[in-house]
């Protein structure tokens, strides 16, 4: 879903003209469009100085997408993947790294992606990835009884307690609505995280609020969007907003009051967790690293890569052999080439 069109150009909207696409397209014979290679320049600073052109998945930047990859075909992958490698090796010039984190490695990406460039005689720098998901069963009592009985107990002891309280659960299910769900969630996500001293992802970067906000009525228009929320009296005490795409629930984020009862956030879960599993989907996509709290899910742990390419070039050759990475203080990007 987030190599989809509706994504990039929210992304870009928000962003404006401070996005600067670099897009490689591959045809075939007949001049049929088999294959994209979407990316934008960033430009970065090693150690403070030097300047590095990368290139980067378009709509990556403060969005919540993961997962990039080169879109092609399934039947033509790796002839279109080494083309396009191919084309953005001949305009070397215009970059010095192709910087893709968060790369799936269960849908054959990464290696398709590392071998094509490799075939190139490109440089590849891998790390390890992991990722978390929650493989859904038939039934929601399937899934209860799957839970250690422990575990059960406590969750379900405080969902009885949380529904006592003139709960519901309710869905977004107009463009009407959008606005107070989204500010409900924005709000409640700064609440749970003030109580730990930090802000959140919404207040530290408006742009993803705004990303949210322009992104939203597309995918509800697509039938994508799921944004749920648990209610006491008309008052939102939770939030939690995801995409339904293929058979799969990707978990964006979520929000909760820290005011409210003990377990208001994971009662939400439960009933979201529950609406996938009626509607027929195969997997909630917790998103981001795994952890023990995503295992208590039932989740389990699966692995992508972070993938660093370049080309023979002096700079790209320094970057390679110090083996820097473009997430931590040594190779930084410019952030007013970033965000408005």
């Amino acid at each position: 879903m987030f190599l989809r069109w509706d994504w990039i150009d929210s992304w870009a909207q928000v962003l404006g003209g401070h996005v600067q696409p670099y897009v490689v397209t591959a045809r075939d014979e007949q001049e049929r469009l088999v294959g994209i290679a979407p990316f934008h320049v960033t430009s970065y600073r090693c150690l403070g100085t030097l300047p590095v052109k990368v290139l980067r998945p378009l709509g990556d930047i403060d969005s919540g997408a993961e997962y990039p990859d080169l879109i092609t075909s399934n039947q033509e992958a790796e002839t279109v993947n080494e083309g396009l490698i191919g084309r953005l090796l001949d305009d070397h010039r215009a970059w010095d790294l192709i910087w893709l984190p968060r790369v799936a490695s269960w849908t054959g990406a990464a290696a398709r992606i590392t071998q094509a460039c490799r075939d190139r005689g490109l440089r590849v720098r891998q790390r390890p990835h992991s990722f978390s998901a929650l493989h859904l069963p038939d039934t929601f009592d399937d899934y209860r009884l799957q839970l250690p009985a422990k575990r059960r107990r406590r969750r379900w002891n405080r969902r009885n307690r949380i529904f006592r309280d003139d709960v519901r659960i309710t869905q977004c299910r107009s463009k009407d609505e959008i606005d107070d769900y989204l500010s409900a969630l924005f709000e409640l996500h700064f609440r749970r995280w003030q109580r730990r001293g930090q802000e959140g992802s919404f207040r530290r970067r408006p742009f993803a609020s705004a990303f949210y906000r322009e992104f939203a009525p597309r995918a509800l228009e697509q039938g994508w969007l799921s944004i749920q929320a648990l209610r006491q009296g008309g008052v939102f005490r939770a939030v939690q907003i995801g995409y339904r795409y293929k058979g799969t629930f990707h978990s964006m984020q979520e929000g909760f009051d820290p005011d409210y009862l003990p377990g208001v956030g994971g009662t939400l879960r439960l009933a979201v967790i529950e609406d996938c599993i009626e509607r027929g989907l195969t997997t909630y996509d917790f998103l981001g690293e795994h952890t023990d709290h995503k295992a208590s899910w039932l989740a389990e742990e699966r692995f992508g890569r972070d993938i660093l390419i370049a080309h023979d070039r002096p700079i790209s050759h320094l970057l390679m052999a110090s083996g820097i990475w473009p997430t931590g203080r040594y190779l930084r990007p410019i952030p007013d080439r970033l965000i408005p």
